[in-house]
């Protein structure tokens, strides 16, 4: 046997110890912090996150929190938060490439900081990785699926039954989940028994109007009756818990309603573009339209995404035929242009600004909405929806 080999072998039984080493270190960082709950759904994770580290940071529980979102963050005990840097950028504000060997270094951080709690959305999308990230990486007391929809169908697809059963794979063992999902709960529910686990549904009806009232931006009732879910659980006061949820710092890409006033006209831009899905965007829509008499829609394609921007066609075609114009930006405009023609939608109705500056496409509102219009923007955050929104809150008057 040459020294080569000999070394090549050394060199790997060096490694394995090392992440066997690294694994076991992480297993004992994990049964050091009591509650660990792992957020996982099509949409809504990153808020569902958020709202229930600040549930239970109102029960007195040290606790940390990692999101994925629209930046990746870390949230700290005091509810501060810091951008999680991640390979493959120099610029910790760039999303960079997600590695689901992030949850042993968050997890080292929850425990250095003292953490008796911690609550992480789930980052992982193909079915095997969700099931390694947790029954391997978080070992959750709690599991959270927020929903099933309509997105990342050509990764757990095709089908709506497949995503659900994707998203099955981290459900806890011998823990508890909690659900919104009232389509697929007896599903959940039969995967949970199997595991020992209780599984709860909560809905929209749980959570009272007036208790939405209390926050700054527009929230969903379901995230909401999640959190409040889990305080019943571990004791905490559920008007503790709400004031707690309203003083929470909300993900970048929150659904808010800000007015602009600019070039002489007061228009109102609802920044929707961290939905992503059909169904999502459709929810959103249905609750809004009725705020404002006149729309224009913006959306922002990507070209890995084309998919999406044929799905998004489809929807403007069947649910927003009554808006004044539609701006499309982006990369490949042009899938959601031709879906949403091929749909019936009037192709002179469309301004198709393909490769547009963020300045282009904000005088363009000005340009083809009329004066106290509402823009919603819809399609994808990341980079152009980003920077859109980053734009117009340098400029807005206040938010409504």
């Amino acid at each position: 046997m040459t020294h080569a080999v000999l070394g090549l072998i050394a060199f790997t039984a060096g490694i394995i110890t090392y992440w066997v080493t690294e694994y076991l270190s992480h297993i004992r960082r994990l049964k050091g912090i009591p509650v660990r709950i792992h957020v996982n759904g099509t949409r809504g994770k990153s808020s569902t996150t958020r709202l229930i580290a600040a549930t239970l940071r109102a029960g007195g529980l040290r606790t940390c929190a990692k999101v994925t979102g629209t930046l990746p963050m870390f949230v700290y005990p005091d509810g501060s938060e810091k951008i999680i840097p991640r390979p493959g950028t120099t610029d910790p504000r760039q999303h960079g490439m997600p590695n689901i060997i992030e949850y042993v270094r968050v997890v080292k951080a929850a425990h250095e900081l003292g953490a008796e709690a911690f609550v992480s959305e789930c980052m992982a999308l193909q079915p095997e990785l969700q099931w390694v990230t947790e029954h391997r990486m978080m070992k959750s007391t709690i599991g959270v699926i927020t929903n099933v929809r309509r997105d990342h169908l050509d990764v757990m697809g095709p089908t709506l039954l497949d995503v659900a059963l994707a998203l099955s794979n981290t459900i806890p063992k011998n823990g508890v989940l909690i659900t919104a999902d009232e389509h697929f709960f007896p599903l959940f529910k039969r995967i949970a028994d199997r595991r020992g686990t209780t599984a709860y549904l909560v809905s929209d009806e749980d959570v009272d109007d007036r208790e939405m009232q209390g926050f700054s931006y527009i929230e969903h009732k379901p995230n909401v009756a999640i959190a409040l879910k889990i305080a019943e659980l571990l004791g905490i006061d559920r008007t503790a818990a709400l004031n707690s949820m309203y003083q929470a710092v909300p993900d970048a890409g929150v659904l808010r309603i800000h007015r602009i006033h600019d070039f002489g006209k007061t228009l109102f831009f609802v920044s929707a573009y961290a939905a992503n899905d059909p169904d999502s965007f459709k929810i959103i829509w249905q609750t809004i339209r009725s705020r404002f008499n006149r729309w224009i829609v913006h959306m922002n394609c990507r070209d890995d995404r084309v998919e999406r921007s044929v799905q998004l066609g489809e929807l403007l075609a069947a649910e927003m035929r009554d808006v004044d114009k539609v701006i499309v930006t982006g990369k490949l405009t042009k899938a959601f242009i031709d879906a949403a023609v091929k749909n019936g939608f009037e192709a002179d109705r469309i301004v198709d600004m393909e490769n547009c500056t963020v300045e282009e496409a904000y005088r363009s509102f000005f340009e083809h909405a009329a004066d106290g219009s509402g823009i919603f923007g819809m399609g994808n955050m990341v980079d152009f929806g980003e920077k859109l929104t980053e734009y117009i809150r340098e400029r807005i008057s206040h938010a409504v």
